[in-house]
């Protein structure tokens, strides 16, 4: 009766009946955030089953809505399903990083298929083993299909794994329903092989993935992951011979077999997402830096006067981070087109839209830093987009937009803690995040930040990191308690509006003092505030510490308006300007 009921709320795409679906409304609350990224409810599947083995005190049942989820982005929701009066409902979400386990090592090969739009996958994963016996609860893209187990102790006998969709469970310790692998502990390796059919009748947009005749893209979700927790990997791909391929990592020699080529990847940093890009591409520039040499690829026509700039770019990126935050850990790095597909980053190359190679390419090399070397995982908050933005855009393009962004979404009640989807309120993660990066810096200087920084890279590859991680590095860099820093600006979501209550000014001494007074409110307790007190375009840093504050500023010239300026060292909102009166 449930599962009916899911199916018919979702069909009828009606946000009222999925909601009644659920005993507390606010755990529907992402469902719909999601489908609404994925065109609407009625594009969703859903399934109700037996929770996996080990997993039984959550209740005898789950239950999940899936479709297609882009990388780094959204996820197939699973729920409780409880016992209530009104009879079965969906309780709270099983989070994605509650999975039992973490993925040490995936040794994959893939066989890209230009002729039909397939791809074919077999991959060896090693993973820490757990003594509780739970299931372990893999992710996988939902279009993978024909999925066929081994186990040390199977031989080579395969064990198929059922496409679960109606209640129920299967018995041989496998569960696939949605994107929800559930696998039974074992000896701590599995091998899996499936298909992913891209061919007649699958959907294309700038972010799926992709097999056509001149060029794929197999980037989401298509190596089981566990929480999305950082594994190391190699990648051997086969692929029409006339293609360049590019995966993570260090290539090896490629083989070429009649029609085909065969190239291998190994990646011995620890990395989330492995990805496999390949196409009728063309070296459109290639450079040496710092001895680290780049490379841009085309399609024909090869764009020679793009490639000449991106690699420029590429080149000031490579020498500024460097500088600033370590050695790049790759020897080579490419740029490579997208063709209707905008692009991910890939820690030893990227792939991006052609309009945007220019000024991205040195964003996604930053990302080797963060989200490569210091991995992200995407289920907690996207710490690295904003730091990111902070060290590319703001630092090396010296780009406003953050700033402007920032404020522009001051009104969005959701913390930097709580935006895993990168792109979700528009962006706001890479843009608020950066701009309370420009405020650290304001606060313990820009070297300090840096140290923290480097220290970071250096303690943390392979290390799931979050924003919360974060903290202890400035700390220790600059000396100080940054806790409260953390709690206004970064698990805060409540910005304070500051206000100047009255102006005067006299004449002493041949100079003129001037008596702010400024108010703050609009949170619990008041914050602790930098912002720069203006008079006539005169700036003084000040630092407001209660809810009321009287600033005496001393000029030349009699002043007669005064403002609070908070850029780049408050996120806050600020009153009008206000005329200064002259006292006795």
């Amino acid at each position: 009766m449930l599962l009916k009921r899911m199916q018919d709320a979702v069909k009828a795409n009606a946000p009222d009946k999925v909601g009644a679906l659920f005993n507390n409304a606010k755990d529907a609350d992402y469902l719909f955030r999601m489908a609404g990224r994925d065109g609407g409810l009625k594009n969703l599947k859903v399934a109700v089953f037996e929770s996996p083995k080990g997993w039984e005190s959550t209740g005898k049942y789950w239950a999940t809505f899936h479709a297609w989820q882009e990388l780094e982005q959204d996820h197939d929701p699973i729920y409780r399903v409880i016992d209530t009066p009104q009879g079965m409902m969906l309780g709270a979400e099983i989070p994605e990083w509650d999975c039992n386990g973490k993925l040490l090592s995936a040794n994959t090969v893939v066989d890209l298929s230009a002729k039909t739009g397939d791809v074919y996958v077999k991959t060896s994963l090693k993973y820490q083993k757990n003594e509780d016996h739970k299931a372990l609860l893999f992710r996988l893209e939902d279009t993978y299909k024909d999925i066929r187990v081994w186990l040390g102790d199977q031989g080579a006998n395969p064990i198929p794994v059922v496409d679960e969709t109606q209640v129920g469970r299967p018995k041989n310790g496998f569960l696939r329903v949605g994107g929800l692998l559930a696998i039974e502990p074992g000896a701590g390796s599995i091998d899996l092989s499936y298909v992913g059919h891209f061919g007649a009748g699958a959907m294309y947009s700038d972010d799926r993935d992709q097999v056509l005749p001149d060029r794929a893209y197999i980037t989401s979700f298509w190596v089981p992951s566990l929480g999305r927790l950082p594994f190391k990997s190699s990648v051997t791909v086969t692929a029409p011979k006339d293609w360049k391929v590019f995966s993570e990592g260090v290539a090896g020699k490629t083989m070429v077999q009649g029609e085909t080529a065969t190239t291998p990847f190994t990646c011995t940093i620890p990395i989330t997402y492995p990805k496999v890009v390949a196409g009728k591409y063309l070296m459109a520039s290639e450079g040496t830096q710092n001895g680290h040499t780049l490379r841009t690829y085309h399609f024909a026509p090869v764009d020679k006067k793009r490639a000449t700039e991106d690699l420029d770019w590429m080149k000031k990126a490579i020498v500024f981070y460097e500088e600033n935050l370590g050695p790049f850990p790759f020897k080579e790095y490419d740029c490579v087109d997208g063709k209707a597909y905008y692009g991910v980053e890939s820690y030893s190359y990227t792939i991006l839209d052609p309009s945007i190679t220019t000024w991205a390419v040195s964003h996604e090399m930053g990302h080797t830093y963060f989200g490569g070397l210091v991995p992200c995982a995407y289920v907690k908050d996207s710490w690295n987009e904003g730091l990111t933005q902070y060290v590319d855009d703001v630092l090396l393009h010296q780009s406003t937009t953050e700033m402007e962004q920032a404020f522009a979404g001051i009104g969005v009640r959701v913390p930097l803690t709580e935006m895993p989807v990168a792109w979700e309120y528009d962006g706001l993660t890479y843009m608020r995040g950066a701009y309370v990066m420009q405020m650290l810096d304001a606060e313990i200087g820009h070297d300090k930040v840096f140290e923290g920084l480097r220290t970071l890279i250096k303690d943390r590859v392979g290390k799931e990191t979050t924003w919360l991680d974060l903290r202890q590095y400035f700390e220790k860099s600059s000396g100080q308690d940054l806790k409260w820093f953390w709690d206004q600006w970064v698990a805060g979501a409540e910005f304070p509006t500051v206000s100047i209550r009255s102006a005067t000014t006299k004449m002493a001494g041949g100079k003129w003092t001037t008596r702010v007074a400024v108010h703050q409110d609009g949170t619990v307790s008041p914050f602790r505030l930098r912002f720069f007190v203006s008079l006539d375009g005169v700036n003084t840093q000040e630092l407001m510490m209660s809810a009321d504050q009287t600033f005496e500023v001393v000029t030349d010239a009699q002043p007669k308006k005064v403002a609070i300026d908070p850029h780049p060292l408050s996120l806050i909102r600020v009153g009008e300007a206000v005329d200064v009166v002259a006292g006795s």
